[in-house]
């Protein structure tokens, strides 16, 4: 929260010291203050460094609009300080090693940058060196990179990491995150630590976070396409979670589906704000709403950049109703260019209305080669989503399987094994399986092994034969 906010928007005076080192005279102690016009200190102003294009250092003023980016060698790359203040588009001003003085505007008001050379000013020791990053090994473990989005919050105090709020100026933090995967995971899982382990990570048992970078849009992109260039189809896929998930979980998840489809496109996770406690319901749904805009950009942005010829999204619980909305915009809204087309578009155990389901599908998919439902009997989770919410959801099959034309609905209570019955996209061999033939072939329910039509007098559907072996090869 920014403090004295009447002040502010008249006039905020900002200054930015760089403090010099004794050891090198492009080494400087990244520091300043933030006031506004009657000189008065204004906390709660999120101040970044840049380098190359990726945010290397977050600070936030404090109670007496301080921060502190610490020391860097300004020789090392571009560097630049990005200051955002809410209510305003972000301001930024580049570091040159001789630079003197710098003014900036941020909406009405400006900055200034000042670089002080002081001798007697010493670097902080480094901090400590991290682990070794894990390379993969065909024998112990494989290193699965994760691309994501998010509009949540940055939380500062962390190397990097989001929390459950929103991004306070509406804008997506890109970046990667290479996760190790035990080569002896079990499908479905994903393997942590216990207190039975001590909560140590070890690669070779548990999914590990090895490197995390936030990232530019051009470095994003780079890397994206590079991956994708690479895989045998030239494919990604984008998926987005659901309700009472953390960041860092999705994370996990996202490299888990990776891994046990076999993957090798660009896997890319999309992550809004959700509080991650099953107490948080409200304020998921809520933010589920919020963030359609920006999915609805960014799946624009993936479609036009990523490479890809082939681009998969799937979605779990509360994520679908995003992803539905966003897709809907997409087809719907008047356009002179060509609109984006995906591949195959997975709806996991949808936390929507079945009957604002029914109308969004139908626009949903005209823009997929094959519209996917995965609903069940047994999820306890929706159950209690429609005592809150009073109706059906869509990925619930009580008192029927919801049915659209254009839509392959699949019931999987007969396989659904998962502790809540809601995570079975993830949890449960069959369905994991079922996506994977879903996604390498694009053939639907007819074609895929496992699966038996069930007709009624209204539609016809799709459901597990339990204890399926499917022929080797028949993925």
């Amino acid at each position: 929260m920014i403090r004295r906010r009447h002040s502010v928007v008249c006039g905020l005076v900002l200054g930015v010291v760089l403090l010099g080192s004794s050891i090198s005279a492009q080494r400087r102690g990244i520091r300043g203050s933030v006031t506004d016009g009657a000189g008065a200190a204004v906390s709660g102003v999120k101040v970044e460094l840049v380098k190359d294009g990726t945010v290397v250092r977050t600070a936030t003023t404090g109670a007496d609009g301080q921060f502190n980016l610490d020391v860097v060698d300004l020789s090392e790359g571009q560097f630049e300080v990005r200051l955002t203040v809410e209510g305003f588009a972000p301001a930024s001003v580049r570091l040159a090693p001789d630079a003197t003085r710098n003014l900036l505007g941020i909406g009405p008001l400006h900055a200034e940058v000042r670089s002080v050379g002081l001798a007697t000013a010493a670097p902080r020791p480094p901090p400590p060196a991290p682990a070794p990053v894990a390379a993969e090994d065909a024998n112990t473990h494989a290193i699965v990179p994760v691309f994501y989005a998010t509009d949540r919050n940055r939380i500062t105090d962390a190397p990097l990491a989001y929390g459950g709020e929103r991004e306070p100026a509406k804008r997506l933090h890109l970046g990667r995150i290479d996760v190790s995967v035990p080569r002896d995971h079990h499908s479905g899982n994903v393997e942590r630590p216990t207190i039975w382990t001590f909560w140590r990570e070890d690669p070779d048992k548990h999914f590990v976070i090895v490197k995390a970078t936030e990232q530019g849009y051009d470095q994003f992109y780079a890397q994206v396409r590079e991956v994708v260039g690479h895989s045998t189809r030239k494919e990604a896929f984008v998926f987005v979670h659901g309700f009472n998930v953390t960041f860092e979980s999705a994370v996990y998840r996202t490299a888990q589906i990776a891994y046990d489809l076999a993957f090798d496109g660009a896997p890319i996770l999309y992550s809004w704000p959700s509080v991650g406690a099953a107490t948080g319901y409200p304020v998921d749904a809520n933010n589920s709403e919020w963030t359609i805009d920006r999915l609805h950009w960014f799946l624009e942005d993936v479609a036009a950049r990523s490479g890809a010829n082939y681009i998969h999204v799937i979605a779990h619980s509360r994520g679908n109703w995003p992803l539905m909305n966003a897709l809907r915009t997409i087809a719907t809204e008047s356009r002179t260019e060509p609109r984006p087309h995906f591949s195959q578009i997975v709806l996991t155990a949808p936390d929507v209305d079945a009957d604002n389901f029914r109308l969004l599908a139908q626009a949903v998919s005209a823009l997929g080669a094959r519209t996917t439902l995965y609903a069940s009997a047994h999820d306890e989770a929706l159950t209690l989503s429609k005592k809150y919410q009073g109706y059906q959801r869509a990925g619930d099959v009580t008192p029927q399987i919801v049915t659209v034309n254009g839509v392959d609905s699949i019931d999987v209570s007969d396989v659904d094994t998962s502790l809540l019955g809601h995570s079975y996209y993830g949890d449960n061999g069959s369905v994991v399986s079922d996506i994977r033939r879903l996604l390498s072939t694009g053939w639907g329910p007819d074609r895929r092994c496992g699966l038996r039509a069930v007709s009624t007098t209204a539609a016809q559907y799709w459901t597990f034969v339990a204890h399926t072996i499917c022929p080797v090869g028949d993925r």
